[in-house]
């Protein structure tokens, strides 16, 4: 009896299906979905690139930007890092020297030895984009502080820390079309389901078998 009621359950949902073609649906949203992933492929590619290595006691700059909204790409790299850590804490300033944001990370490097041999663990690079609102010139100013692994508290290393900085500009925000890509992939899924009904058949499959 219990069969016959999800095989009653399974027609009337393949009727309710019947006036759609869901299988030609999902494929459409496939479609949409490898377009948005390749126009954020084309945005995130650079405009331009540049890579320096300044004293995180200098201010690093100018960015230049010729359009409203430009998507910088700012790399950080802590180049000297052995047996220690610091926070790098970086501005963005405009031209006024007022500051547009703000964004820090950890920076470390440790390594040692146990019964499996020697062993070292480290991160050196923070990577933030950020949305210069208006064109013209734009800086970064950094504040550093740290220490040795077996230094709890923290000292002002700003002065004493050498920085590798990459900035490349966009040509736009990906991450939107990213997140939209990944939702028609989602709901194509979920037609494909509606229309194979392979969960509901796999569920059948073992319901059966409990009958049994």
């Amino acid at each position: 009896m219990r069969g016959h009621t999800r095989r009653a359950n399974q027609t009337n949902v393949t009727k309710a299906g019947d006036g759609l073609n869901f299988g030609q649906i999902s494929l459409v949203f496939v479609g949409f979905a490898i377009l948005y992933f390749a126009t954020a492929v084309f945005f995130d590619g650079d405009t331009s690139k540049v890579t320096r290595d300044v004293s995180a006691g200098q201010n690093y700059g100018p960015i230049v930007t010729k359009s409203a909204n430009t998507v910088v790409l700012i790399s950080v790299t802590n180049r000297f890092l052995q047996e220690s850590w610091a926070f790098i804490e970086t501005e963005v300033l405009d031209d006024k020297g007022q500051t547009i944001t703000a964004f820090g990370g950890d920076t470390f490097h440790e390594s040692g030895r146990d019964s499996e041999g020697a062993w070292s663990d480290s991160k050196t690079q923070r990577d933030v984009r950020v949305v210069l609102p208006t064109p013209g010139r734009y800086f970064l100013k950094f504040r550093v502080s740290g220490g040795t692994k077996f230094q709890r508290t923290a000292s002002d290393l700003t002065n004493q820390t050498q920085l590798r900085v990459t900035v490349a500009q966009k040509r736009g925000g990906s991450s939107i079309l990213v997140g939209i890509g990944i939702i028609l992939l989602i709901l194509s899924v979920i037609l494909n389901e509606i229309r194979n009904q392979t969960f509901i058949q796999i569920f059948d499959h073992f319901s059966s078998d409990d009958d049994d």
